[in-house]
């Protein structure tokens, strides 16, 4: 059975760009294994080396999570539109740990605000949220 994997750009790196593939089987961990077979690499993205989904990795039958289904043993129909969804995590700071002291880390947030040397309230003006 022909069902579409829609693939984020994590994925299409795997299948040369493309941002949609086809694929073939009756469950969806069929349908992993053969697009495994055609773009090598594939399988590894999405599950571990025990066959179990990744824990990062959201997959989805028509809008629905397969991990509330079937997970890879829920079946597949032709016309169905498999969503294969790898977690983003990002970002370059850390806000848990800034560098240096909370003076130093702070000194700079008025020239931040084009305030000078410390942010300061307008005076006059009542702190409103």
């Amino acid at each position: 059975m022909a069902v579409q994997v829609r693939v984020t750009a994590v994925l299409q790196r795997v299948v040369g760009g493309e941002k949609a593939v086809t694929g073939e089987g009756e469950t969806v961990g069929q349908l992993i294994e053969d697009l495994d077979r055609r773009y090598p690499g594939f399988r590894e993205q999405v599950l571990t080396e025990a066959g179990v989904q990744q824990r990062f990795v959201n997959i989805y039958l028509n809008d629905e999570d397969i991990r509330f289904l079937q997970q890879l043993d829920t079946p597949v129909r032709t016309g169905d539109v498999i969503s294969i969804l790898p977690a983003l995590a990002g970002g370059g700071w850390d806000y848990r740990r800034p560098k240096g002291s909370l003076a130093e880390v702070t000194s700079n947030w008025g020239d931040l605000a084009g305030g000078g040397s410390g942010y300061r309230r307008p005076k006059g003006r009542a702190f409103r949220p």
